[in-house]
């Protein structure tokens, strides 16, 4: 998911998902689709949402103020010749939306394509948060393939729990245990002969990365070498900038709050083909490491939903990241 700084036809039937949506205190209810034009082809959504330790430091833009948010995004999927399609994931616009009392939005871009939206506190405050009546705009005109004005829908609506990270300095790494013994983790800079081990400082001046004449990882001709708690390598003749869209931290972002709910997952792998979902899917798990997505495609399920969803793959992670966004 991205942000910028630097997700009345009588052959219309309307079906939404029964049950709350939770993810970690995140509920989502009472979903239903308003207010159709079949001029600017686009539909309301309204939904309420709550989540508990919420909050929101004002003073932007500083070092100090950050928020929590909850992006919100949609899957539809319309059924026609006795089928339903697959779910695909709704585009919005950024206007003719509701931010309910004491909330704002604001919208995600990918792809110069708004696919979700971040909602939270209007000011500054804590505690738990029950906003009724939310909306946003579906741009249904504009999907691919085309949503005919009097197709058969049915819609479901997540939200995950974020983070606003403010733009500002921080450094990489401590230079903790210096001169200590033992087997321990750092940041490396390369060019620093004296100490290598000390903290970067990244700015709004793009960080250097040094050119490697000696590709072999691991090897005392490397630039920069590790063998269990000692190193070395040899200090690069020159350093290079990272160009200025490279994603260092320093420019505003959103991440995620938690980790990924096993209950979150279930819905991920509920929506996607059932070819998919064999892939993301470790039928085996249940009960394994306090494991409890059980069932079959499309009614997977978490007997704990809020319970961080292990056995996860870095792949797994980043098809989940993909599809929310």
């Amino acid at each position: 998911m991205k942000r910028r700084y630097y997700f009345l036809s009588a052959l219309l039937f309307l079906v939404f998902a029964p049950k709350l949506c939770f993810a970690n205190n995140l509920a989502v209810a009472n979903v239903s689709l308003t207010n159709r034009d079949t001029v600017s082809h686009y539909y309301d959504i309204q939904f309420d949402i709550s989540w508990a330790n919420s909050w929101f430091i004002s003073g932007a833009p500083s070092a100090t103020a950050n928020w929590d948010a909850a992006w919100v995004f949609v899957k539809y999927s319309t059924y026609s010749g006795g089928v339903w399609s697959d779910w695909k994931h709704c585009t919005l616009l950024n206007t003719g939306y509701t931010a309910p009392s004491g909330s704002q939005m604001s919208f995600g871009v990918t792809s110069s394509v708004y696919k979700g939206a971040f909602i939270y506190r209007s000011s500054a405050g804590s505690g738990p948060v029950n906003w009724t009546g939310a909306k946003i705009r579906w741009n249904y005109g504009a999907e691919s393939p085309a949503v005919s004005d009097s197709a058969i829908i049915k819609i479901k609506v997540f939200a995950v729990e974020m983070v606003y990270i403010p733009t500002g300095n921080f450094y990489v790494g401590d230079g903790a245990n210096r001169t200590g013994s033992g087997t321990n983790s750092h940041f490396f800079d390369a060019a620093d002969i004296l100490d290598p081990r000390d903290p970067i400082l990244v700015t709004s001046t793009q960080p250097w990365l040094a050119p490697d004449p000696f590709p072999e990882a691991g090897t005392a001709g490397d630039i920069t070498w590790v063998n269990e708690s000692t190193y070395g390598g040899n200090p690069p003749a020159a350093r290079t900038q990272l160009g200025a869209s490279f994603p260092t931290g320093y420019n505003a972002f959103y991440i995620m709050k938690y980790e990924i709910s096993q209950k979150q997952y279930a819905d991920f792998l509920n929506t996607l083909t059932s070819t998919q979902a064999s892939t993301y899917r470790y039928p085996n798990k249940n009960g394994d490491s306090r494991h409890t997505i059980s069932g079959t495609y499309p009614n997977y399920s978490a007997s704990r939903p809020d319970r961080a969803c292990n056995w996860l793959s870095w792949p797994d992670q980043c098809a989940y990241a993909d599809w929310a966004a």
